[in-house]
């Protein structure tokens, strides 16, 4: 078992991936995963908050644009940018109900 596999355990979500290294070339991220735990009992919303979480990491990997740290500037800017769109999208959806 992978030690991303065995980490993933006590965590809401995980994403792991393999890092080839092949002679002469730059080492490349491949072989994505996203794996999510059924021992905790969350709200859709929570859920949402989780996928969104570790597929930023997914994207932040495949692009090779991992930060020093997990949850480093590019993380947190991106995390910033999707906050601000589902806030623009919860405001569009409240307001389309009124209509």
């Amino acid at each position: 078992m992978e030690k991303s596999q065995k980490e993933s355990r006590g965590r809401l979500g995980t994403c792991f991936y393999t890092v080839l290294h092949r002679p002469g070339q730059k080492p490349v991220n491949a072989s994505f995963h996203l794996r999510f735990s059924s021992a905790f009992d969350l709200q859709e919303e929570e859920w949402e908050d989780t996928i969104i979480h570790e597929l930023i990491h997914y994207y932040l990997a495949f692009f090779d644009m991992n930060d020093k740290t997990s949850h480093g500037e590019n993380f947190k800017r991106m995390m910033k940018d999707i906050n601000a769109l589902r806030k623009t999208c919860e405001n569009f959806l409240q307001t389309s109900k009124e209509w």
